[in-house]
């Protein structure tokens, strides 16, 4: 259930019971009020099960990184258990992967959250392989460059 949903209803309940009250002169019971206002929300959300969109197949437009520089696709996935999924691959300018990684989670977010996250999660990961397999300004300039080039697709 809702509580903009609940509120809408009590909104209109209370509307309602107004009105009665003015012209009927019935009593109003905080009790009834409630019960009334949740067992509305439970009947229509019941009667109207929320729909399921159909999944887009998006066509990949995945293009080689100039001469020089990574490529670096960062993905999130919000699954229905409650878990969140995080995936990296970085590739070279001759489209070889060069480090792929995932990573999951037992955390429920928001998708756009969930990409937030696989960002300084990706950070790190590269962090943690370039220290030990070259320099940190190599990394440094690579970041800059990603940023600057808005390489990473949400």
């Amino acid at each position: 259930m809702g509580i903009t949903q609940l509120f809408c209803i009590s909104l209109w309940l209370i509307w309602k019971h107004s009105n009665q009250k003015v012209f009927n002169q019935t009593a109003f019971d905080t009790i009834v009020f409630s019960k009334k206002a949740s067992l509305f929300v439970e009947e229509f959300n019941s009667a109207n099960p929320p729909r399921m969109s159909s999944p887009v197949c998006a066509v990949p437009k995945w293009s080689l990184p100039p001469i020089g520089l990574f490529k670096i696709n960062v993905d999130a996935g919000c699954f229905k258990d409650g878990t969140t999924g995080w995936g990296l691959v970085v590739r070279n300018s001759a489209g070889l992967v060069l480090f792929a990684e995932t990573k999951i989670d037992e955390v429920l977010v928001s998708p756009l959250l969930a990409e937030c996250m696989g960002l300084r999660w990706t950070r790190g990961a590269l962090l943690g392989i370039w220290i030990n397999n070259s320099s940190i300004l190599q990394l440094k300039l690579m970041l800059k460059q990603l940023l600057k080039d808005n390489m990473v697709h949400l």
